[in-house]
């Protein structure tokens, strides 16, 4: 499996899987039993190359990467952005 690590500033590195470019049909055939009106027409998508992250964005990462942190649950650095929590009442 291709991976890369990229520094994103001062030693916050982020992980990256690399998944390489596919075609696949998008859609069911016309044929398919409980086939939905939505579900067509069956094409061919081209997925080009692209790298993800390994793992969740941390709030540290998310902060250098998009100078701001959304999280509405503010914990660790290192732990994942999280812009909804559960409230418990």
């Amino acid at each position: 499996m291709k991976q890369k690590v990229e520094n994103l500033a001062d030693g916050i590195k982020l992980e990256k899987v690399y998944f390489p470019g596919e075609y696949f049909l998008r859609c069911s055939p016309e044929t398919e039993v409980e086939r939905n009106e939505n579900e067509s027409p069956q094409h061919k998508v081209n997925l080009n190359p692209f790298y993800m992250s390994k793992y969740l964005i941390t709030q540290e990462q998310y902060q250098v990467i998009m100078d701001e942190d959304p999280s509405g649950f503010k914990a660790e650095e290192n732990h994942p952005v999280r812009k909804y929590h559960l409230k418990l009442n």
